[in-house]
């Protein structure tokens, strides 16, 4: 198993309340060199019940039957780096919490973040207990998601794009958004010129070729809300000069 690896334990409390147990695994290197024993964090009681099905799933995944999770099981889960690191902001974020709404909003933006976020929260909660309480407070407000509307301007993006040899794609763009925001709108701004500015920039051209570009703009719209909403999306409809998704 490649990287750091990590143990989950179950042990018993009073009453036969089932407790659990996390903590990483020193690696043989460092148990050599005497640099540092893996802390150990504890959770039961209302945390460890509200987070049952989300462990199911990371033993599961780790190639343990569900029904190994239980007060009979003496030895530990072993658990790869990735959900190691995952499973243990869980640990920390839900020990100090009362409220069950609120430990469930912690496990599903949790469950929402990239592996990269997992790994730099950990190393920021478990990084020495001086610091750990302001990182689990700044960790819950970034749980706690903003509400955002999102305005495009098109020519600047378009000539940025241009210059930089990049694209977008827009669909991805709108799932990365609704990630980190709460019901984010968006406002995508395109200018369709007048008849007197499009001839202006056009002496040449005829009513009907204004006509038809104005047409191509629409139904470039139309098709970028398609792209982006989906058929059936309920959208409103975009104005002559603004694309609201």
């Amino acid at each position: 198993m490649k990287g750091r690896q990590f143990e989950l334990k179950v042990f018993k409390r009073k009453h036969d309340d089932m407790g659990l147990a996390f903590s990483e695994v020193s690696s043989e290197q460092e148990r050599k060199k005497g640099q540092r024993e893996g802390r150990e964090f504890r959770i039961w009681g209302t945390p460890a019940r509200v987070l049952t099905e989300t462990l199911l799933g990371t033993i599961k995944k780790q190639g343990y039957r569900p029904t190994a999770l239980s007060l009979q099981r003496k030895a530990p889960f072993i658990l790869d780096e990735a959900s190691g690191v995952r499973l243990g902001l869980f640990f920390f974020a839900l020990k100090p919490l009362r409220k069950v709404s609120r430990m469930e909003e912690i496990i599903s933006g949790i469950e929402r973040m990239s592996d990269e976020e997992t790994y730099y929260w950990y190393a920021k909660c478990s990084n020495g207990r001086n610091t750990e309480i302001g990182n689990l407070c700044e960790l819950d407000l970034r749980m706690k998601k903003l509400r955002a509307w999102i305005f495009i301007d098109a020519s600047n993006v378009h000539y940025y794009l241009v210059k930089a040899r990049w694209k977008i794609d827009w669909k991805k763009f709108k799932l990365f958004c609704e990630r980190h925001y709460e019901a984010p709108r968006y406002f995508y701004y395109e200018g369709v010129p007048s008849k007197a500015q499009y001839f202006d920039i056009h002496p040449n051209h005829s009513l009907p070729q204004f006509k038809q570009a104005k047409k191509d703009k629409m139904k470039y719209f139309k098709s970028l809300t398609l792209s982006v909403v989906g058929r059936g999306g309920g959208g409103p409809t975009p104005s002559a000069n603004q694309l609201c998704w």
